[in-house]
C-alpha cells in the first residue's frame, strides 16, 4: 500500500490539488472520492472497485486515464476516453452543457474486483 501511495504520489499533485466531491454521479462503488485541479487532472478513488460518473468541468472531447491498482502498484496503459456531452434538443452540437465521463475500475478478474483503484485523468488540451 505503501508503494502504492508513492507511485500515485509521483504522478499526481496532491498539494496543488482540491477535493471536488461534487464532480462525482452515479456511483455504483459504495463510495468514491475525487480530488483535482478543475480543467487539468483528476484522482478518483475507489476504495471497493466499481464504476463512477465525472464530470471533467471541461470543454474537451477526449481525456486521458491510466489506473493504479493500489494493492498490487501497477499502472495500466494510458487510453484516451472520449467525454459524453448532453444538451438540450434544438441546441447545436458546439453548445456543450454537462460533460460525463464513466471511469470503470478494471477488474480483469474474481481476484482483482474488489480491489482499490485510483483513476489518473489527465485533460488533453
Amino acid at each position: 500500500m505503501i508503494h502504492g501511495a508513492r507511485l500515485f504520489c509521483n504522478e499526481f499533485d496532491v498539494f496543488s490539488a482540491s477535493p471536488l466531491p461534487g464532480l462525482l454521479m452515479e456511483a455504483t462503488a459504495k463510495q468514491a472520492y475525487c480530488l483535482g485541479n478543475t480543467g487539468e487532472a483528476y484522482a478518483v478513488y475507489l476504495p471497493e472497485g466499481g464504476s463512477v460518473v465525472l464530470d471533467p468541468v471541461v470543454y474537451t472531447d477526449n481525456v486521458e486515464v491510466r489506473w493504479l491498482d493500489v494493492e498490487s502498484g501497477k499502472f495500466s496503459g494510458p487510453e484516451e476516453l472520449a467525454i459524453q456531452w448532453s444538451g438540450y434538443s434544438g441546441m447545436l452540437k458546439t453548445q456543450k452543457t454537462k460533460g460525463e465521463l464513466l471511469l470503470a475500475a478494471p477488474t480483469s478478474s474474481i481476484f482483482t474486483y474488489h480491489h482499490q483503484w485510483i483513476a489518473l485523468v489527465t485533460v488533453k488540451k
